[in-house]
């Protein structure tokens, strides 16, 4: 399968927390890392100030456990192990490890240890052991113990292990904080034990040590600490997947990559550029699900990744009032179609309701192939001028002289066309003649034909250029002098297969913005540029359009006009994509909040039952597609049934009909049938009484000729007669 991201779903809605910062309010378990796509039946959450939780996925999200937190607690980190789980909390000027054994829906049994700093990290180890990474960057071994009272009941205690003595601490003249940290159950190293790998800072400067760790209880070791200087680590995102440490730079927008044996030496790195390159948020979420395989998330929007080619495999935009902040990518091989699938976990905060969902969305990682990365290059050039080619008739003698002739044509046309650029008339005039080779009439309207001028398409781009701007900081395209806008030359440059897609983003919104509905339809149905993402936008606010324009009754004339445009962006939707294609992106501009999203897809969903044509029924599968089965409100599911119900009456009038018609056929066929019959039996007496005839006649002209009785010279006679007489018979045409 190509690699993609899709199937979002809401998981859970968390309460209004105003001061926790949103990537923080969060916290899953280490051991989530360890199940595969098709293990994943249940996700265990930690939400500060609210609960620590589980939830099952399938058949549907459900909480199944809960264990409340106080209004004033924060997860730091946790992990789950069976019906234990251990969380690392801060309360206030209080920080603690706490173990909560889940014994029921309803009863827990919990043990806490005091920590003098709050951990970041916590992991369970073999038998009853539990290892933590402190903020400081120091490691604690706790080992939990359960035991039953006097009184029967059952009872925890946690305290600390060992020591740690084979571990070296760390030097008590320099401050360390860390910044990123991770445990490895499972790894390539030669190790057989789990790991533990951070990065601290060291006294808020700019050096930082990386450090290693084998965690074998009391027996834990240190494999490596390497200390060095770095300008940019403050400012960086940090992802492990197969012994590769990957940092992405939030300033200078790069991923580079190192082995984990030597994290200081950079192996290799790329831009990503091009997709910030008009954001100035600092706010990502990075992870690695795969080798070689990187998920951001940005604003509103998720990338994936592929390191290995440099290329953007797939993008999920969200709602843009929604940002996103990834959370969790589970890790996976990505090399096979049963290792390739995972999922991701992403936190979606609304500005304006201060409110936050965290979001379940499954990934597609593919193969780490080739390709899965043909066209999607991150790399870009850059933009200069391209000279014009000429395309001279291959039946010409002289190619290169004609070749020549060609492009000096082709620029005394583009320099005749800057001098026109404040008059559409002389515009649209030398543009018509020069493509149509024809007179150009006011009054018609001209389209591109197969038999108009070969050109190239940096001519096509470069005459867009006098008419259209692309704006630097959303890449919508703009017109570039609100005066001049030559009607007649954008109309036949829109229907120009070689239209350059830098002037598509946005064009539909723009046309509809001047008031132009001649342009509007001919680019929805026309322009080759137009992208889905622009065609479901228009599909959106057209919708909307209709919707409000319904319950003005004095409004029947704009109705008519919105319901064409409708029908042609339905059209064009249907034949140019496919109806998973479309129900993924009209999922990705319509999901918001739940009570405006559930809104937004009942206007459309009435928009295309009133529109009643076989497209817009292809559409109503979309939406609900992208609804799922439980976001629809009791009078759209009426509505809905109604319409079913009108269909399968239709049907069953419809079979009546036939069977009807059937049966009257079967009556006259039979009647038929039986005439014919008759006919054929009375055309073989006839024959039969006619030969018979003929025969006597013969044998009577036999007789006559020779007088004789010889048998044989009569037959030898009567052959020699047949041979010249014919035998004709007489037939009967029955109706």
């Amino acid at each position: 399968m190509l690699p993609k991201l899709n199937d979002p779903f809401s998981l859970v809605e968390l309460p209004r927390i105003a001061d926790v910062p949103v990537e923080k309010r969060v916290v899953l378990p280490h051991s989530q890392k360890g199940l595969t796509f098709q293990e994943t039946d249940v996700i265990h959450l930690g939400m500060s100030k609210s609960i620590i939780s589980s939830y099952v996925l399938k058949p549907t999200p459900k909480l199944v456990w809960s264990f409340p937190l106080s209004s004033s607690t924060i997860v730091d980190c946790m992990d789950v192990k069976d019906d234990w789980y251990v969380v690392g909390l801060s309360e206030r000027r209080k920080q603690y490890v706490k173990i909560v054994k889940r014994c029921g829906t309803e009863v827990s049994i919990t043990a806490e240890f005091p920590l003098e700093v709050a951990a970041v990290g916590v992991m369970f180890g073999t038998d009853s052991s539990i290892y933590v990474l402190l903020r400081d960057g120091s490691v604690s071994h706790l080992e939990y113990t359960e035991m039953k009272t006097e009184s029967g009941s059952e009872n925890i205690t946690l305290a600390v292990a060992s020591t740690l003595p084979s571990l070296p601490p760390l030097p008590r003249s320099s401050t360390h904080t860390v910044v990123y940290h991770t445990f490895m159950s499972e790894h390539t190293f030669q190790h057989k034990n789990p790991l533990l790998f951070y990065i601290s800072r060291l006294n808020e400067s700019s050096s930082y040590t990386c450090r290693l760790i084998g965690i074998d209880g009391s027996k834990t070791f240190e494999i490596y600490n390497v200390t060095f200087k770095s300008h940019s680590f403050h400012n960086c995102l940090f992802a492990i997947s197969a012994g590769v440490l990957y940092t992405f730079n939030k300033s200078s927008k790069e991923v580079s990559s190192a082995s984990l044996m030597k994290p200081q030496s950079t192996l290799k790195s790329i831009s990503l550029e091009p997709l910030f390159a008009n954001d100035d948020a600092q706010e990502y979420g990075f992870f690695s699900p795969a080798p070689e395989r990187l998920l951001l998330s940005n604003q509103s929007k998720l990338y994936l990744v592929n390191y290995k080619f440099s290329s953007l495999l797939d993008s999920f935009q969200h709602n843009t009032n929604i940002k996103l902040y990834l959370n969790f990518a589970l890790p996976t091989k990505g090399d096979s179609e049963i290792t390739s699938s995972t999922y991701a976990l992403y936190l979606g905060f609304n500005e304006k309701r201060k409110t936050s969902k965290i979001n379940y969305i499954q990934v597609e990682l593919g193969k780490n192939t080739l390709r899965e990365c043909l066209g999607k290059s991150l790399k870009t050039q850059e933009e200069k001028e391209k000279p014009l080619k000429a395309f001279p008739s291959l039946s010409t003698q002289n190619l290169m002289r004609d070749n020549s002739i060609g492009a000096k044509e082709l620029n005394v046309f583009l320099n005749k066309l800057k001098e026109a650029k404040s008059d559409t008339a002389n515009f649209n005039k030398a543009i018509i003649e020069f493509f149509k080779g024809q007179g150009h009439d006011d009054t018609k309207s001209y389209t591109h034909a197969i038999t108009d001028r070969v050109v190239d398409a940096a001519l096509i781009e470069q005459i867009l250029s006098l008419i259209f701007t692309v704006d630097s900081k959303d890449s919508t395209v703009q017109i570039l002098q609100d005066d001049f806008l030559p009607e007649t030359a954008v109309e036949y440059l829109l229907s120009h297969p070689l239209f350059t897609s830098k002037y598509a983003n946005g064009l539909l919104l723009l046309l509809s913005q001047l008031n132009e509905p001649n342009l509007l339809k001919t680019a929805i149905e026309k322009c080759s540029a137009l992208s889905i993402d622009d065609l479901a936008s228009e599909l959106n606010n057209l919708t909307e359009l209709a919707d409000e324009l319904d319950k003005d009754p004095e409004s029947a004339k704009s109705t008519q006009l919105v319901f064409m445009f409708l029908r042609a962006t339905i059209d064009r939707l249907v034949s140019n994509f496919s109806l998973q294609q479309i129900t993924k992106k009209l999922s990705e501009i319509l999901t918001a909040e739940y009570d405006e999203y559930s809104k937004k897809l009942e206007r459309m969903l009435g928009v295309f039952i009133n529109l009643n044509t076989k497209n817009s029924w292809d559409l109503v599968q979309a939406v609900i597609d992208a609804g799922g089965l439980f976001n629809w409100s009791i009078p759209v599911i009426e509505k809905l049934s109604q319409v079913i119900a009108s269909k399968v009456d239709a049907l069953g009038a419809n079979s009546y009909n036939l069977t009807l018609t059937n049966q009257a056929l079967q009556v006259e066929g039979t009647k038929k049938q039986n005439k014919k019959k008759t006919a054929n039996k009375a055309v073989v007496v006839d024959s039969i009484h006619e030969i018979g005839t003929q025969r006597e006649e013969l044998d009577a002209l036999l007789t006559m000729a020779n007088g004789t009785t010889n048998s044989k010279l009569r037959v030898n006679e009567g052959i020699e007669l047949a041979k010249r007489i014919p035998a004709y018979s007489r037939e009967k045409l029955v109706l």
